[in-house]
This record gives C-alpha cells, sequence and structure tokens, in this order.
C-alpha cells in the first residue's frame, strides 16, 4: 500500500497569500495613484493635502489588511476559536475604519476648492 504525498505547509499557504495579495492590489494602486497625483499635479494645498492623506490611509489599511490576512493561519494554530475570533473581529474594524476614513478622504479631495456654479 503506497501513502498518499503529503501536502506541506507551504503548498497549502502559497495560493491563499497569492489570493490576498491580488485581491488588495486594486485598492492599493489606487492609493498609490492619490499619492502621485497629489504630488505630480498642480493643485490647491487643501486638495494636495487631502489626496495624500488618503493614499496614506488606503496604502496602511491595505497593506496591514494583507499582513494580518498572511498571519491568520499561524494565528489560529497558536489560538483558541473565541480569541481568534474577537482578535480578527477587532483588526479588521480598525481597518475598516482607516478605509472608510481614506475613502472620504479621497471624496473630499474630489470636490474641495470648487466653486459654486449655477448651471441651469
Amino acid at each position: 500500500m503506497t501513502r498518499a504525498p503529503s501536502v506541506t505547509h507551504v503548498d497549502v499557504e502559497l495560493p491563499y497569500l497569492l489570493a490576498i495579495t491580488v485581491f488588495n492590489v486594486p485598492a492599493l494602486a489606487l492609493a498609490a495613484v492619490a499619492i502621485v497625483l497629489a504630488l505630480v499635479r498642480p493643485l490647491p494645498q487643501r486638495v494636495r493635502g487631502l489626496l495624500v492623506a488618503a493614499g496614506v490611509l488606503l496604502a496602511v489599511s491595505r497593506i496591514g489588511n494583507t499582513a494580518w490576512q498572511a498571519y491568520i493561519p499561524t494565528l489560529l494554530r497558536d489560538r483558541s476559536a473565541s480569541d481568534f475570533a474577537l482578535l480578527n473581529s477587532s483588526v479588521f474594524t480598525v481597518f475598516a475604519i482607516l478605509e472608510l476614513v481614506g475613502m472620504a478622504l479621497l471624496v473630499a479631495a474630489a470636490f474641495t476648492g470648487r466653486s459654486n456654479v449655477y448651471v441651469p
């Protein structure tokens, strides 16, 4: 009788890490575009500040989210289910708030500095 080949830790985690990285790339690209536009284009100072702040918050949120999701398999082996659930929901809440504030700043940057022009 032959034994089935064992699945190593790396074989299981590599597709998982690739999936979470690909999932977070669009938001990281948005953050990078916001920062680059803020630094390259001639913009009013308030708009520039809002864009840079939005880009930084979105980048921190997504990089932290990716790192946290990569750490989850290790965390599941080391903690009980109730500890993990509380810690996981707390961390994801923080990242969700960071992303919400970053998106709000991005929208605020789009509308800051516009004049009140009535279009019939």
